[in-house]
């Protein structure tokens, strides 16, 4: 992966690569998920959640819950920021920032919708970066007007990435409340948590949607690239 680190652009330029980085970021997402204070202490938040309406939880037992609720939900941003951008890597589809003084209409298309890594090829040219230090040619190949920063989870979010990868509403809705509120990490001033009846269950939804998605596609793709049983993934 030091050739990726070196040259961001090779997953464009092979799809090797991509599905490659693919796999990382899927890995990366799953640990961060599981890492979580909810995942960990799920037993206790079907407990509470189960009896929330007639036995109000001590502050003692929801505390953990407020007080990781932050950083709970910056992990769950990037478990599925990053299943997005590997699904779409995989599939061909452009996930950095296209320069819109370069591309003016696929820019102003891939802030609503994704665009493909052919139709940008179709409109440019490879041409070796001399400033990337790789000892083969192809290595050191980039397209101008590919920028180096990725496109956020307020982009993939959107309708037409959802549609494309056939992510549905409801399952969108289920990560949204984390997405939100790990926007107070700009701004952060004390803890605070919303327990329902619904937390536990929305909950074990998210953690089905980790082993249906990122636990089954992860070993696809280790089997696809030949990479070993090391690199596979456990339900959870």
């Amino acid at each position: 992966m030091e050739e990726i680190k070196a040259n961001f652009q090779l997953c464009y330029f092979d799809l090797r690569n991509a599905k490659g980085i693919a796999m990382n970021l899927l890995m990366f997402g799953y640990r961060q998920f599981a890492d979580t204070y909810l995942y960990k202490n799920k037993d206790q938040l079907k407990i509470i959640s189960e009896h929330i309406n007639t036995k109000p939880p001590k502050i003692d037992e929801i505390s953990g819950f407020a007080l990781n609720n932050l950083i709970d939900s910056v992990k769950i941003h990037i478990c599925i920021e990053n299943f997005l951008k590997a699904i779409l890597l995989a599939n061909g589809i452009v996930i950095h920032k296209l320069d819109k003084n370069i591309f003016n209409d696929l820019s102003t298309k891939q802030k609503n919708e994704p665009v493909f890594r052919d139709e940008v090829v179709r409109i440019s040219k490879w041409e070796e970066n001399s400033k990337i230090k790789l000892p083969l040619p192809n290595q050191r190949l980039q397209i101008l007007g590919i920028q180096e920063y990725s496109l956020g989870t307020n982009i993939l979010m959107k309708p037409g990435y959802l549609s494309a990868l056939n992510f549905s509403a409801e399952t969108a809705a289920l990560f949204e409340p984390y997405l939100e509120y790990r926007d107070n990490l700009h701004y952060y001033m004390d803890e605070s948590i919303t327990l329902t009846k619904s937390t536990f269950s929305n909950f074990e939804r998210m953690i089905d949607f980790v082993n249906k998605n990122h636990v089954v596609i992860q070993n696809v793709l280790v089997d696809e690239l030949n990479k070993g049983d090391e690199y596979k993934l456990k339900r959870l």
